[in-house]
């Protein structure tokens, strides 16, 4: 920009930044999900090898969605640091600590059989919000770097 580089040059790097988070996304999820599928075969062995009752499978496997969702939410905020949108990472932040709370609380109400699962819900309410917040920070790029600059 401060280079006098063409709009059309300016909107190709605009393609490339995008086409290279969604790559980035689409690597953790990749990881993530075969992450999930071992340990979720392996987790009877593995709690068996920790001396962990067999009764808590069904938490470990609630928990193992949740930090699989958790490490995209990771990504996604340090997308937002990289933009800028410092609101947006506080946002989703609040949201998720309410969130988490709210659900966590309705959870310990409905019994063991629930725990985890106000963690993993939250969790993917934010992710989900937050990846549709970046598609339009995304699509604004242009309008936001000429428009608002300080």
């Amino acid at each position: 920009i401060r280079d006098g580089e063409t709009l059309q040059h300016i909107g190709s790097l605009k393609t490339e930044m995008t086409l290279s988070i969604r790559q980035g996304l689409l690597e953790i999820c990749k990881v993530q999900g075969l992450t999930v599928v071992l340990l979720f075969l392996f987790a009877p062995r593995l709690l068996d090898w920790l001396g962990i009752s067999s009764y808590y499978l069904p938490l470990f496997y609630i928990d193992l969605i949740g930090v699989s969702i958790q490490v995209v939410f990771m990504a996604l905020l340090n997308v937002f640091f990289y933009l800028d949108k410092r609101r947006v990472v506080l946002e989703l932040c609040v949201l998720f600590a309410v969130l988490n709370a709210g659900l966590t609380l309705l959870s310990m109400h409905l019994g063991p059989s629930f725990f985890g699962y106000g963690f993993t819900l939250s969790l993917l309410m934010c992710v989900l919000l937050g990846l549709a917040r970046l598609s339009s920070a995304l699509e604004d790029l242009e309008y936001e770097t000429f428009m608002l600059s300080r």
